[in-house]
């Protein structure tokens, strides 16, 4: 192997590694979002007795939230 050689799989490595990084910010990211809302949702559902209701809304926030967290994510990573 030329130097050149060890150079690109160097490069390479590094950028399957930083897609990889990337990969999992998003997930968790995500995932983080979706449960801290229905987390919430369901304290406010056991505060004001309304039981599905704190929930579902909680939970919806969360996904919108998230999609809109890793959307600026994957733009940002763009630049």
């Amino acid at each position: 192997m030329s130097l050149s050689d060890k150079d690109k799989e160097s490069s390479d490595i590094r950028s399957a590694i930083k897609y990889f990084a990337l990969i999992s910010q998003i997930g968790l990211q995500f995932i983080f979002c979706v449960l801290l809302g229905g987390f919430f949702g369901l304290k406010l559902d056991g505060f004001f007795n309304t039981t599905p209701l704190f929930s579902l809304i909680g939970l919806i926030m969360g996904i919108i939230g998230g999609a809109f967290s890793v959307y600026r994510l994957i733009f940002a990573s763009e630049k």
